[in-house]
């Protein structure tokens, strides 16, 4: 009986899971129905749906779509399902500003105007974040700018461009907080950072 019943809780678990991994897709799904019909009212609705549901799965994680060589990697414990959320992540942000591209370039007035819009909202949002922390970091945690570059430096390679808010203690010890694990997206913004600071090393 007890077996029985746990049965039912993981699978009730995993069908709110699921649930909430799908609500976002249909919610961006419906969205890209709405811009597409303004965009071509001329199109029939079989192919607005197509259209719609080929722009949603570049913008969201689809797991269907994780290649077969990254799929394998999950099975070594070190790695686990991250390898998997990493490569959809690149993916659907590349596939993005791929498709931001396009739609600036259509010659459609309303398409174009929303890829300038969704790249204002992308570059607001991880560029924006980033000096925010800076500035907590220094108004609120109480470090400044230069101990803040001193301290990113004492950091392991693959954490030393990460976002971080720093914070000083009552005791005058400085903890940390990589806000990169939080908000993934940020982890462009960070490569990026790496690959153009001065006194990167890239020898091998």
């Amino acid at each position: 009986k007890i077996a029985r019943k746990m049965a039912r809780v993981y699978k009730a678990a995993g069908a709110v899971y699921n649930a909430m991994d799908e609500i976002p897709k249909i919610s961006g799904f419906l969205s890209n129905m709405e811009l597409l019909r303004q965009a071509h009212p001329t199109w029939d609705n079989t192919r607005l749906e197509e259209e719609a549901a080929n722009r949603t799965k570049n913008q969201y994680p689809t797991w269907s779509r994780v290649p077969a060589g990254i799929q394998g990697l999950r099975r070594f414990l070190p790695m686990g399902t991250f390898v998997t959320f990493a490569s959809e992540l690149f993916r659907t942000t590349y596939r993005s500003m791929i498709q931001s591209r396009k739609d600036l370039y259509s010659g459609n007035s309303r398409m174009r105007r929303h890829a300038i819009a969704t790249m204002a909202r992308a570059t607001a949002m991880t560029v924006g974040l980033k000096g925010l922390a800076g500035l907590m970091s220094s108004v609120f945690g109480k470090v400044d700018d230069d101990e803040q570059r001193r301290l990113d430096r004492l950091h392991p390679p693959w954490s030393r461009h990460s976002t971080k808010f720093y914070y000083r203690g009552d005791d005058d010890k400085i903890h940390t907080f990589d806000l990169s694990f939080m908000f993934p997206h940020l982890g462009m913004l960070d490569s990026w950072n790496a690959m153009t600071e001065p006194e990167a090393d890239w020898s091998v």
